[in-house]
């Protein structure tokens, strides 16, 4: 009678643990339902901050790039074609669009963008302290903008050597995820205009 008594209770003993098992595997599922978003919203919030900072390293890198072209174009007469192409052809691959460019005179290399610029509160001549360029980019199509290059504020003909040219871009970054709206990137560069020699 003895032994009967302790097959009982082991017996009850593995039935009890197999219970509690699969009371614990419930509970798991509960736990990682409660976690789980919040693991892949930083997963993901972490990809698209990446996402977000190489594609303004990009940018800036486009700006550079550009500025460098403005300061060896000078005075010719397709420099803000030159430009704009530059910039075309350097944001193809980029997750966005760009949707303004501005081309500049700076009084230092220092300076940032004069805020009538983006106004558009620009006087056409050459007395004015303020003279840029602005074109606004339609469905991102910077091509389509350098093909229509329009120097209404800010002439070729007018840039001296030793003075500073600025190059602006804004760019509208298109979250990968689609959980957030687009975010607006900007980057200013402003280089010296080389001599003509």
């Amino acid at each position: 009678m003895v032994k009967k008594a302790i097959f009982r209770r082991t017996r009850r003993s593995a039935t009890e643990r197999a219970g509690r098992g699969k009371g614990e595997r419930g509970a798991a599922l509960v736990e990682f339902a409660l976690v789980a978003p919040l693991f892949f919203a930083v997963v993901f919030g972490g990809i698209e901050i990446g996402l977000m900072f190489r594609s303004y390293l990009s940018l800036e890198d486009v700006t550079r790039a550009s500025a460098r072209v403005a300061s060896v174009q000078r005075n010719a007469d397709d420099a803000d074609t030159a430009i704009l192409n530059t910039i075309a052809a350097r944001t193809n691959g980029l997750q966005g669009d760009v949707t303004k460019i501005i081309i500049f005179n700076a009084a230092t290399l220092d300076d940032g963008l004069p805020a009538a610029c983006i106004s558009g509160d620009v006087a056409v001549s050459q007395s004015s302290p303020v003279a840029c360029n602005a074109y606004d980019i339609a469905d991102g199509d910077v091509a389509a903008a350098a093909a229509g290059a329009v120097e209404n504020g800010w002439p070729a003909a007018e840039r001296d050597p030793f003075e500073n040219i600025g190059i602006y871009i804004e760019y509208e970054y298109q979250f990968a995820t689609g959980f957030f709206d687009t975010l607006t990137l900007s980057s200013t560069t402003v280089e010296v205009i080389e001599l003509d020699i």
